[in-house]
């Protein structure tokens, strides 16, 4: 499974952890799934029934679980809503993760940095 980073991230998503620097960040497991998908097609608008079928699926949830996740996962990763640098909103639709991604081997995502 990749691994992704986006400074000063990486997300491991074999070992199902988010890293700060060298430091494990707590996240929920239902954030680390949002996360996973968001960073795994950088960009790309998400929409919020894909959201639902991918985290939720065969569960019926209201929209206010999607837009507490994603809070939760802002506060996470130290983000904003008004000024994001990693996931935005478009409005009525879904959201973007808008930050850089480099998508790296597991292997590489370890090795000691210069």
């Amino acid at each position: 499974m990749p691994v992704y980073r986006f400074d000063p991230f990486r997300l491991d998503t074999d070992g199902y952890r988010l890293w700060r620097g060298e430091v494990s960040v707590p996240a929920s497991a239902r954030q680390l799934d949002l996360l996973a998908y968001l960073v795994a097609a950088p960009s790309r608008l998400i929409t919020r029934d894909e959201l639902f079928e991918r985290l939720w699926s065969g569960i019926a949830v209201t929209d206010n679980a999607l837009t507490q996740l994603v809070s939760e996962l802002r506060q996470t990763l130290g983000d904003s809503s008004a000024d994001p640098r990693y996931v935005q909103t478009v409005a009525r639709r879904g959201y973007r993760f808008i930050a850089a991604v480099e998508r790296v081997e597991p292997a590489a995502a370890v090795a000691p940095a210069n």
